[in-house]
């Protein structure tokens, strides 16, 4: 097999770097695997030959077997010059576009933008989805097209990050006095952070470690200065070693309100941490409650419950939340069933 890659960069980002972890599990089996990018910001090296490309210059990809494209601009791609493309092509979808996408743009661009990818996935031969929660809201958009299922999954052997001396000692001064509750994700309003600010007012032992940015930064900072707990919040920023970070946290919470998969769940998992997350669908069919604790969203007093739930055996949630990990979220597991959907999409 030939199966080339489209992305939008080669940025430390979640879609790129399930990418790269598809790319490292097949590359041996595959006669040729490539990367093909258009922006030039690199943060990951996949470890195949990787061509910078320009969008509005068509490749026939006649050499490859299959594309599969990741996000935006690769799928608009796909849209603008199918006619040249001479081989199958794979989209696989990160998340629910239209909640995704109206998160982070205005009216009218994120309607645009929506309608336009919505177009886009079209054109594709197979798209892929993270859960059969996904497939179904994607199967009433797309009646008649082959949508598959595939899980993300994480490769542990890659976390090498440490702390540096400074991040270090900032959390053993936290440690001394606090339990920590630690998220780790973009800071927008569709993640659902807010709730753990009502939290800390009614627990005075914690504070909050949130690694990360977004648009919803300076909300999160004036919300936490009204309810008088700023000096139990940290927004350290951006961290690209947030691996380092996990183990640190007595508590990780993941109370989005809407997410296609959320590979951090994964990685907190493999860290044996205790999980709080919302009750969305789509977390539901990837954890159950004797492996995560769950809570209703917008309910503080649910969130509150939640956590005590996890404070009386932490131990056993995360060795619980591990376990499934380890059996359903490994980048092997995830290569896997995208090498069958290659296959069977080139033998058809």
């Amino acid at each position: 097999m030939r199966i080339a890659f489209l992305l939008p960069s080669l940025a430390k980002t979640a879609p790129i770097i399930v990418a790269a972890n598809i790319i490292k599990h097949i590359k041996d089996a595959c006669e040729k695997v490539e990367v093909f990018y258009f922006k030039n910001e690199i943060g990951i090296d996949p470890g195949v030959p990787c061509h910078l490309i320009s969008f509005g210059t068509p490749h026939s990809f006649e050499e490859f077997d299959v594309l599969h494209t990741h996000m935006f601009k690769p799928d608009m791609y796909v849209l603008r010059h199918r006619k040249q493309i001479k081989c199958r092509t794979v989209s696989t979808i990160h998340s629910f576009i239209r909640h995704d996408v109206f998160n982070n743009y205005s009216f009218p661009k994120n309607l645009l933008i929506t309608q336009s990818w919505y177009n886009a996935l079209r054109k594709h031969d197979v798209l892929v989805c993270l859960t059969q929660t996904m497939k179904a809201y994607y199967a009433d958009r797309y009646p008649g097209m082959t949508i598959k299922v595939v899980n993300n999954g994480i490769s542990p052997d890659t976390y090498h990050e440490s702390l540096s001396t400074k991040e270090k000692q900032e959390l053993i001064t936290i440690k001394e006095k606090y339990k920590i509750i630690g998220t780790s994700s973009l800071l927008t309003k569709l993640k659902g952070l807010e709730i753990i600010i009502p939290f800390l007012q009614k627990h005075s032992n914690y504070v909050w470690y949130a690694p990360g940015a977004g648009n919803f930064a300076k909300v999160l900072k004036r919300y936490a200065t009204r309810a008088g707990v700023a000096d139990r919040c940290y927004f350290p920023g951006y961290k690209s070693n947030i691996s380092a970070f996990y183990t640190w946290f007595d508590i990780f919470a993941f109370p989005s309100r809407n997410e296609g998969f959320g590979l951090s769940l994964a990685e907190a998992a493999y860290y044996k941490r205790p999980i709080v997350c919302s009750n969305i669908p789509v977390f539901k069919e990837l954890f159950n409650s004797e492996e995560v604790a769950f809570f209703d969203l917008d309910d503080t007093n649910s969130f509150s419950e939640a956590v005590e739930k996890l404070e009386k055996n932490p131990e056993y949630y995360g060795k619980n939340a591990e376990a499934r990990m380890q059996k359903n979220y490994t980048s092997t597991k995830m290569a896997e069933g995208y090498l069958k959907i290659y296959q069977e999409l080139i033998s058809e």
